[in-house]
């Protein structure tokens, strides 16, 4: 449902009206780059009601809010069987100078992308209700982002007969050259003294943002050697809220778990969290905490009026760290899930899938274990064995409303045991057998960035300026490395690619072309076809945004002879076919590119277009529709739909 909610605000200042150019500013340790986001510097200390739109999704287990105004954030989600509300829920908008912008607000799920936190987290976003086929209803919100013009959206759904909360995420690399992104949400979670952090068993070691620190988990001994350096003594346990005294972020990096979830759990209520992702593409897990102390207590009140502390419990995907960017290829489409749900009775999560969570641990000489399933599941098998012999065996009907939970007599040894949950076609829905410890090894701490001159040779010059590229460092230019490298070998094919993809990024095309050259010139002093060809790709582009079309036409189809630039370089010569009029050559490679990439959102646009004019009319607007239903905020989808109906 839209409804309209009232909800107490301390409004920003009314953001500056020049725009601010700050290029080198910190920010969660990488570019804190403002333009073009409109930036406040204060916030009114009177609380004023205001009215916003708020799309609501229920069913009978659970409910959720969408907040569109503030980047498209999940405002609240309520357990109702549990009367408990498992996301934190901030009932005041309340902003701290947090954000990029300034303004943040605390509670809910932050969606953080391209960077952390959002650039636009303060900042409204378009909706779009978009109609299930088994009755369910799914909020989209989205945006172009201001930054880099890349498309970022979440579509929230609460499906039928399910507990859970489920983002569909898509990020569209939208532009010709590759870019940068990362995507973290940002869960927040009500916390008390018996809140616990749930790292999953297999956690052996944790990180500071950057790397810069490792600790061992959940026990802490020593000094964490990060940007507050703090002494755990000889042995902290940091997963209870009431542990950790100074604000810190526990990170957890790729290999250093197996495992798709993170949990949060109360243990005086018995009620918690459970938050999953393929680890394969999700491998970040985060523990944010102001600390427990005078310095958080300050923060919370900065942050709310009336509803406590928190902590974030969050889940990066394509990420591990802050700063931690992946490289997106040009028209590339992602997609991925993310799911959220409560938990009761069932104590310390040990594992958790989105059909169930579980927990399984030793009392004495007994072994209990417990389940909590997502959605109703007749004839579930709960089997424990130890090697093949089962040792019990039960059948149940299990569904959201009431945990499964179970204490037996055990004998051997605990580290054998493996109990799991199964449907009753035999479909494993979870299982856990204890994790032995002493398997993980602490990551390297990451080294300071060196100087350029301090660099011996060319391959770590080349790495470090890429490094630098992807990680947005604030304080270290990349072109620095690259040139240094240049210096000493003027023809190094990596260097000269880095610097022409950072000149065509600033609109230096004539440089572009050559850098490019010189990078040809090496890769091909032995053979005319190189495996990589983004130099033929770069000089391509700078060559049409220099106007000279016929040259640019002959590098890109040197550059469609790698799979990686293929797609990109031949969207890029159905454009010129186009300007060209050979209609028919554009519509051949446009269709080879919706081959490659059938996400495509411009080059199924551009191809609704071309076969509009070329007469193909129904064919047009049938491609339009379904650009339309399949990319929910396609504003060139949109459009094009303009020509055949009233949009």
């Amino acid at each position: 449902n839209k409804t309209l909610k009232n909800i107490p605000t301390y409004i920003p200042k009314k953001a500056a009206e020049m725009p601010m150019f700050f290029e080198k500013k910190p920010y969660q340790g990488a570019s804190g780059k403002i333009y073009p986001i409109p930036y406040s510097d204060g916030i009114s200390d009177e609380k004023t009601d205001v009215e916003y739109t708020v799309f609501k999704i229920e069913n009978e287990y659970i409910e959720t809010e969408i907040l569109p105004q503030f980047g498209g954030k999940i405002l609240s989600a309520y357990d109702k069987i549990g009367n408990y509300d498992f996301v934190y829920r901030n009932e005041v908008v309340k902003p701290a100078l947090v954000g990029i912008g300034g303004p943040w607000i605390s509670g809910g799920i932050e969606f953080n992308w391209p960077q952390h936190h959002r650039p636009t987290t303060y900042l409204p976003l378009e909706t779009v209700i978009e109609e299930n086929s088994d009755g369910s209803k799914t909020v989209w919100t989205g945006e172009v982002d201001p930054m880099n013009r890349m498309k970022g959206m979440a579509g929230i759904t609460v499906d039928e007969g399910r507990s859970y909360i489920k983002a569909k995420i898509r990020v569209y690399n939208r532009t010709d050259i590759p870019q940068l992104f990362m995507w973290w949400a940002n869960l927040a979670v009500p916390v008390n003294d018996d809140y616990r952090t749930i790292f999953p068993p297999d956690v052996e070691w944790v990180n500071d943002h950057d790397r810069r620190a490792v600790l061992s988990w959940p026990i802490a001994k020593g000094v964490f050697h990060t940007a507050r350096p703090f002494d755990y003594g000889e042995g902290t346990d940091m997963s209870r809220y009431d542990s950790v005294v100074v604000p810190s972020s526990f990170l957890i990096s790729q290999g250093q778990s197996d495992m798709d979830f993170v949990a949060g759990y109360d243990e005086g209520i018995q009620k918690g969290i459970v938050t999953v992702a393929n680890h394969h593409i999700s491998p970040g897990k985060k523990m944010w905490t102001w600390g427990k102390g005078d310095f958080g207590e300050m923060w919370c009140s900065n942050l709310t009026d009336e509803n406590g502390p928190y902590i974030e419990l969050m889940t990066g995907v394509y990420t591990d760290n802050q700063p931690d960017f992946t490289w997106i290829a040009p028209y590339e489409t992602r997609e991925f899930e993310q799911y959220w749900y409560p938990v009761r009775e069932i104590g310390d999560v040990k594992n958790a899938t989105i059909d169930a969570a579980m927990n399984l641990e030793q009392h004495g000489d007994n072994v209990f274990f417990g389940f909590m399933v997502t959605g109703s599941f007749k004839n579930a098998k709960i089997v424990a064995k130890v090697g093949e012999q089962t040792i019990f065996e039960d059948t149940a009907d299990l569904d959201p409303v009431k945990a499964y939970l179970k204490e037996i007599p055990f004998e051997g040894n605990f580290d054998d045991i493996k109990v799991g949950l199964y449907d009753e076609n035999g479909k494993e829905l979870v299982a856990y057998k204890p994790y032995v410890r002493g398997q993980k090894k602490p990551i390297d701490v990451r080294e300071p960035v060196k100087r350029p001159s301090e660099i011996d040779n060319l391959e770590e010059l080349y790495l470090n300026g890429l490094h630098l590229e992807q990680y947005k460092q604030h304080n270290y230019d990349p072109k620095d490395y690259y040139l240094e490298g240049l210096k000493r070998d003027p023809l190094d094919s990596r260097c000269n690619t880095g610097m022409a993809r950072l000149s065509l990024k600033y609109g230096d095309f004539a440089n572009c072309v050559v850098y490019a050259d010189k990078a040809i010139k090496r890769l091909t002093v032995r053979n005319m076809h190189p495996v990589d060809t983004e130099s033929y790709y770069l000089k391509g582009l700078a060559l049409k945004y220099l106007g000279e079309f016929e040259k640019a036409y002959d590098e890109l189809f040197k550059a469609t002879w790698s799979s990686y630039y293929k797609a990109p370089a031949y969207f890029e010569l159905a454009n010129i076919d186009i300007k060209n009029g050979d209609y028919n050559g554009a519509l051949e490679k446009l269709e080879l590119v919706i081959s490659l990439n059938t996400k495509n959102s411009r080059a199924l646009c551009l191809k609704s277009a071309l076969l509009r004019v070329m007469g193909q009319t129904e064919d047009a607007k049938s491609l339009a529709k379904t650009n339309v239903a399949d990319d929910m905020l396609d504003l060139f989808a949109l459009v094009e739909l303009s020509h055949f109906e009233d949009v």
